[in-house]
Formats: structure tokens, C-alpha cells, sequence
């Protein structure tokens, strides 16, 4: 099996990735790495045995994101390789972690914030920080 990576959020050449195939008992795990001069092609290739396929490809992008892949098409015509490219998923929209409270009934979204330590630090004395709903990230602005 061919796996074909395209990085969006971490790198377009996918370097760092972690790929772990599980087909029936066999399980598989490489990463992508950079070496120059190339030591081999791009693409990731795993070896099957007499397995007719895989059951799962799981992929670990270096942004974190983690990405499962169970869907594969049918082997070429001329051989028996069956290739799968995957596109980096972007399940990070913003880099500004987001504060959700219980009101008793369901979570509901208060703010976005800029950094961990942004809310509840000491302004000066007698002043603490309060959360600035829509303002304080980048993103929000």
C-alpha cells in the first residue's frame, strides 16, 4: 500500500509525520523524515503480505493533528498496489485557545483569549485581568 501525504497546517512536505498501517494482526508504523540526498521517494510504502488490504491508516501530524483513514479505493489494474493520498485535515482554525463555561443547562462559548496566562493575572494591585469577549485574540478582531 502506497500512502501519499500532503501537508496544509504543518509542512507541504509532510516531514515529521507518523503513519501506522493496521491490516488484520500486522501492525506498521514509519515516519517521514528529511535527509539529503533522499534516501527514498517521498511516498510511504507498506507491505501487506498475502493480506488483501488494510483496515486502517492512522496519520500524526507534526501540528498534533491526528487523522484516520479507513476508506481505501481498488488496487491499479497492472498491479496489485492500492494507493491513498491524504490532505492534511486543518482542525486548528485558530491558535487562540477558546473558554467555555456551564450554564446549567449546556457548555457555552464566553471568549477566545490570547495565551493561558492572559486571564486572572495581576494587572497591578488590587486589579486582576477579566476576560474581554471578542477583542483580545488576533483572530476575533
Amino acid at each position: 500500500m502506497r500512502v501519499q501525504l500532503s501537508g496544509k497546517v504543518s509542512n507541504h512536505s509532510a516531514v515529521g509525520v507518523k503513519v501506522e498501517l493496521r491490516a488484520g494482526s500486522l501492525q506498521q508504523k514509519l515516519e517521514v523524515y528529511s535527509a539529503s540526498p533522499a534516501p527514498a521517494p517521498a511516498d510511504i510504502l507498506f507491505g501487506l503480505g498475502t493480506r488483501e488490504g488494510a483496515d486502517a491508516v492512522r496519520i500524526i501530524w507534526p501540528s498534533g493533528v491526528v487523522q484516520a483513514e479507513t476508506e481505501f479505493g481498488k488496487p491499479a489494474a497492472s498491479s496489485n498496489l492500492v494507493s491513498l493520498s491524504v490532505t492534511e485535515l486543518d482542525r486548528k482554525p485558530s491558535s487562540c485557545p477558546y473558554l467555555y463555561a456551564w450554564n446549567g443547562e449546556r457548555f457555552e462559548f464566553i471568549t477566545d483569549f490570547m495565551g493561558g496566562g492572559e486571564m486572572g493575572y495581576l494587572e497591578e494591585p488590587g486589579r486582576l485581568q477579566h476576560a474581554r469577549p471578542g477583542g483580545i485574540c488576533s483572530h476575533s478582531q
